[in-house]
Order: C-alpha cells, then structure tokens, then sequence
C-alpha cells in the first residue's frame, strides 16, 4: 500500500538525523559497543502506544499521528537512556 506524498524520509525533514543519530555510539576499541542503559519507570511514564493512530478516520491523520508519535518516543529514548 502506498501513501501518495508521505514517506518515511520525507517524514524526517531536512536535517534531521532519524534513528541512526541517536543509536550512533563510537564503537570500543574491540569493536564492541556499549549496551543502552534505560529507565523503563521512565520509558513506561514517557512513551507513546502507537496503536492508538489507528483509530483515527483518514490516512493523512493515522500517518501525522504516527510521525508524530514515533519521534515523541525517540525523545523519550533521549531522555530515559544513555
């Protein structure tokens, strides 16, 4: 199924990261990266449920609605892990 006009990088907007800027970490010495340390009483009082978008009546809503909640919860991945 296809949305005229809305894609995922379009729904980044210029200059924006997307998920690789937040998830980007140099990587150890041995190649190893470091694992994230969450909060989940924090992730659990911050995040989004995304299903929610669903009930709502047009595609160009159910689509802002999840753009919208997908980068609320990539803030709470900012603010409840490091």
């Amino acid at each position: 199924m296809q949305i005229p006009g809305f894609t995922a990088e379009h729904s980044l907007g210029p200059g924006q990261q997307g998920m690789q800027g937040i998830w980007a970490q140099p990587a150890a010495p041995n190649g190893v990266s470091p694992a994230r340390v969450c909060n989940p009483t924090c992730l659990d009082n911050c995040e989004m449920d995304c299903s929610d978008c669903d009930d709502l009546p047009t595609p160009q809503s159910r689509a802002r609605c999840r753009v919208y909640c997908f980068r609320h919860n990539l803030q709470c991945l900012r603010q409840c892990c490091h």
